[in-house]
């Protein structure tokens, strides 16, 4: 994957999940084609991985699918890793474009 092509066009940050304030989920669009998901709390946080389709997309489904079928989510894990994102609740606070 050529990780200069990508980059972080949006994040979504769902903060006090099911009431617990350090519980996070957060969806980040890249190029403004898909989106990864990611989540955690004060304890872990995780990568989900590429969404698909039938969960969630940004531009279309059909963009989203094939990010879906034709990218390792380890690729793009590390790869947004390397533009400096931080899968904790203090940095999707500072970065996030929309907090719900």
């Amino acid at each position: 994957m050529n990780t200069s092509t990508y980059s972080i066009t949006a994040v979504t940050l769902y903060t006090n999940i099911g009431g617990d304030s350090d519980a996070y989920e957060a969806t980040i669009s890249i190029n403004d084609d898909f989106v990864i998901q990611v989540s955690g709390n004060k304890e872990e946080a995780l990568f989900s991985g590429i969404a698909h389709s039938d969960e969630k997309y940004h531009a279309t489904k059909e963009k989203q699918d094939a990010a879906f079928n034709d990218l390792e989510s380890s690729d793009v894990e590390k790869a947004i890793e390397e533009w400096g994102f931080e899968n904790n609740l203090e940095w999707l606070k500072d970065n996030a474009t929309t907090t719900i």
